[in-house]
This record gives C-alpha cells, sequence and structure tokens, in this order.
C-alpha cells in the first residue's frame, strides 16, 4: 500500500457521445456542504466522511470562463488519511469541454508507432535525458508524456516532499522538450537491431499474421520492422509533440494521494496555471480507428520449429452497450472462464498448461467487445482442446456458469475491490473513469 505518495494523471480523451452526450457541469448549488451524496459518485453517501469545498478560481488553462472545484475526501480518524483532489468545471457558455482532435497519422504510422518511446529521448529544457536523470538523482519522482489511441497523457508520481519537483516536470513537459540527435540515432540503431532478432522469433511471426488477419492488413494496425525506419522523421515527431502538447486547452487535472491543498495550491498557480492555452476544442473521429474483420475467419499459420507445438486463438468481436454492468460482467466472464478452462482442460486434459482469456468493452470505439481465448498445446491435441474450449464457451452462453463458480468470481471480485480500496491507483482510475465515462 502506498499513502505517502502523489499519483496524478493529465488526460485529454476522445470519448464521443459517452462522455458528451451528458452535461458534465457542476453548479455551486450543487456542492452545498449540507449534501450528502459524493458528488463525484452519487451511489457513496458521505456520512463517514469530513467533507470541506475549496474554491480555486483560474487554475486551469481552459480560458477566463471556467472555475476549478477541488473536492477534498478526508477520511475520519478511524481510517487511514487520504486526500483526493479532483477538478470539477462549470462553464458558463456552456459549451462541451474535453474534446480534442483524432491524430491523423495517414503517412506517419511509422512515426506513431515508436513515438511514445522516442518523444523522451532528449530530456527537458536545457537538461538531457541523462543530466536529468542525475538532476533528479535521490529524489522519489517520475513524470512522462504519451499518446494513446483515444488520448494524450501526462502521468507521473512523487513523495509529498518532491511535489514541487513533479511540478516542476509538468510544465517542463508542456513548454519544453528536448531534441537530441545522437540521442535518437542510438535508439534507431538499437531497435533496427531488436527488430531483426524478432523476425527470427516464430511466435512473434504468428501474432503478426493474427494481427493482419483481424485487421484485414490496415496497415494502422501492424508491427513496425526495421525497413520502416526509412520513413521515420526525428523531427516529424517532435512536431508532432508540439502539436500535441503544446496548447493545453482541454487537459483535465487529476491528483491522488496525501497532498495538502495550501501547500498544493501555489503550485497550481504557478505551474498549472501559467501552461500554454489557446482554447482550441476538437472532435474526435473513432471511424479513423482500425476496423475489425467482420464474419467469420480462419487464418492457419504454420512455421518449422525445434520442438512442434500448436498455438490455438479465438477470437471474437462484437459491439455491446458500453456502461458499467456491462464492464462488470465482462470481467466476471473472464474469470468464470479461467476456472473452466482450469478444470476441464489443463486439470482432466493436462492438455496445456492454461487457457490465456480476456473479455473487454472498448470505450473508443464505444461498445466495441472483444472476447479471445488463447492457448498452446501438443499438435496432435489440438483440434480435441479447441473444441473443450469452444463448447465450453457455447455453454455459458446457453445456461450460464455453474453457482460454484459464480460465488468464486463473485468473493474474488469484491475481495480485489476491498483491497484496491486502499490503493492510491484505484482512485484516480475511479475519478478519471466518472469524469470521462460518466460511471
Amino acid at each position: 500500500m502506498i499513502w505517502n505518495a502523489t499519483f496524478f494523471s493529465f488526460q485529454r480523451s476522445i470519448i464521443g457521445s459517452l462522455f458528451f452526450g451528458k452535461e458534465t457541469i457542476v453548479h455551486i448549488s450543487e456542492l452545498l456542504p449540507d449534501r450528502t451524496t459524493c458528488p463525484t459518485h452519487p451511489f457513496i453517501r458521505l456520512r463517514n466522511f469530513i467533507v470541506e469545498y475549496n474554491l480555486i478560481l483560474g487554475i486551469s488553462p481552459i480560458g477566463s470562463n471556467m472555475i476549478s472545484y477541488i473536492l477534498n475526501l478526508v477520511f475520519p480518524a478511524s481510517r487511514h488519511f487520504e486526500t483526493f483532489i479532483i477538478n470539477f468545471t462549470h462553464i458558463y457558455d456552456r459549451q462541451t469541454y474535453g474534446k480534442i482532435t483524432w491524430i491523423d497519422i495517414t503517412g506517419d504510422q511509422n512515426v506513431f508507432a515508436v513515438f511514445n518511446e522516442v518523444i523522451e529521448l532528449g530530456g527537458l529544457g536545457n537538461f538531457s535525458a541523462t543530466d536529468l536523470g542525475k538532476m533528479l538523482a535521490g529524489k522519489k519522482v517520475s513524470c512522462s508524456t504519451s499518446l494513446g489511441l483515444d488520448s494524450e497523457n501526462v502521468n507521473g508520481s512523487s513523495t509529498p516532499s518532491d511535489l514541487k519537483t513533479l511540478f516542476e516536470l509538468i510544465y517542463l513537459s508542456f513548454t519544453a522538450p528536448r531534441m537530441d540527435e545522437e540521442a535518437y540515432a542510438s535508439f534507431e540503431n538499437r531497435m533496427k537491431a531488436q527488430l531483426k532478432n524478432l523476425e527470427l522469433n516464430p511466435m512473434v511471426a504468428f501474432s503478426d499474421s493474427l494481427t493482419k488477419a483481424i485487421y484485414n492488413n490496415n496497415p494502422r494496425a501492424m508491427r513496425i520492422d526495421p525497413a520502416d525506419f526509412k520513413n521515420i522523421s526525428y523531427p516529424r515527431i517532435m512536431e508532432m509533440y508540439k502539436e500535441r502538447f503544446g496548447d493545453a486547452s482541454g487537459f483535465v487535472f487529476t491528483f491522488v494521494g496525501n497532498i495538502d491543498t495550501d501547500s498544493i495550491r501555489p503550485l497550481v498557480e504557478q505551474y498549472l496555471a501559467t501552461l500554454p492555452a489557446n482554447g482550441k476544442i476538437e472532435q474526435g473521429n473513432p471511424k479513423e480507428v482500425p476496423a475489425i474483420r467482420k464474419g467469420d475467419y480462419v487464418n492457419r499459420f504454420k512455421r518449422q520449429m525445434e520442438t512442434p507445438k500448436a498455438s490455438v486463438v479465438n477470437f471474437y468481436s462484437g459491439q455491446m452497450d458500453y456502461n458499467l454492468e456491462n464492464i462488470v460482467t465482462a470481467t466476471m466472464l473472464k474469470q468464470v472462464l479461467d476456472l473452466i478452462y482450469t478444470e476441464k482442460v489443463r486439470e482432466d486434459e493436462g492438455g496445456t498448461y492454461g487457457v490465456q482469456t480476456s473479455a473487454r468493452i472498448s470505450s473508443f470505439p464505444e461498445g466495441q467487445t472483444f472476447l479471445q481465448a488463447y492457448f498452446d498445446t501438443d499438435p496432435d491435441k489440438r483440434e480435441k482442446m479447441n473444441t473443450i474450449v469452444r463448447n465450453e464457451l457455447k455453454r455459458i452462453s446457453d445456461i450460464g456458469p455453474t453457482p460454484e463458480d459464480f460465488k468464486k468470481t463473485q468473493d474474488n471480485i469484491l475481495k480485489r475491490h476491498a483491497e484496491s480500496l486502499q490503493e492510491n491507483g484505484y482512485w484516480l482510475n475511479t475519478l478519471d473513469n466518472y469524469y470521462y465515462k460518466g460511471f
């Protein structure tokens, strides 16, 4: 457990109708101290909390029409003390807040493939990556930037004593990215050597064949190879970085941890309120995301191996409503399948060390749903083991899990949830999810 630390995330996210279909305008009347329900989670009663409200003006770089509310939830003395700092927004003109553009990487997909690794090679400000590491020696602080499929992110952590250093790194990440041609050249040479070695690995080739099959040879979904570096420009990567992070409009600042609001206020005003902001509001386009192949498709891949084995992947895709109930249901389905396959495939048949499963509903594109079951086995057992995997999945689809498996899964989820309540990372994700996704 980490109690004496601060975790934060800044995120601009393309959410589409999921977030922007409902207004998240917070009015002063909704934040009165006699309120008995948590403004961020209406289903959480506040009778066990001491609640304080602090109003801070002008700390967010999205324009003068925005007010940020900082809400402190302080556990009573019988519990661990933890402070949660959450930004709410009130936009007087009631325009939609927080949109960003889909990153159009047409012609730049190779650049995007190495973007997150390259952007930090040069360091920050006047410090190379090596010198920056030396400057931070002895401090427990980290800060990194990245691009996701639907978001731009700055994530980090620190101890309370290093909180100012964290804010300095945040500010420099937005305002002073640094290029280092020598560091990039070294990175490119290392990557080319690693990629050449990967091509000798049969399982990497197998994974590549799956990606091509699932995404119908869409170049945006493909793994980079050594020849692609001729199309990668280091200056273009840094130009893209400045396009994405040079304007802090729309970023949401979320801090969770052992933070004193009086101490953090000057840091917020000095390092966040002064970030460059042009007020640019942009719209994402989920149609630009590589589409998954529709219909039934069988991908057969053969490669000579010293020790023969069969690797089998069953991949299903579809569309479901993106809501909390379905997300929890998908999580439970994955855990139920783990129990069933451990018993039926591993223990009863001895056909594999284990079947790896996943079940996920995507927020972008909203509602895109995946179910996957993967296992390695003896080639002679492939058909029999895969028949068991498919039949058990169909049985759950037809009649549901057994009461015993359901109870085990339910108990496990509740146990993990109780443990997660003590972690900063859980609350950080919970606050971000509610802010962006509405639950």
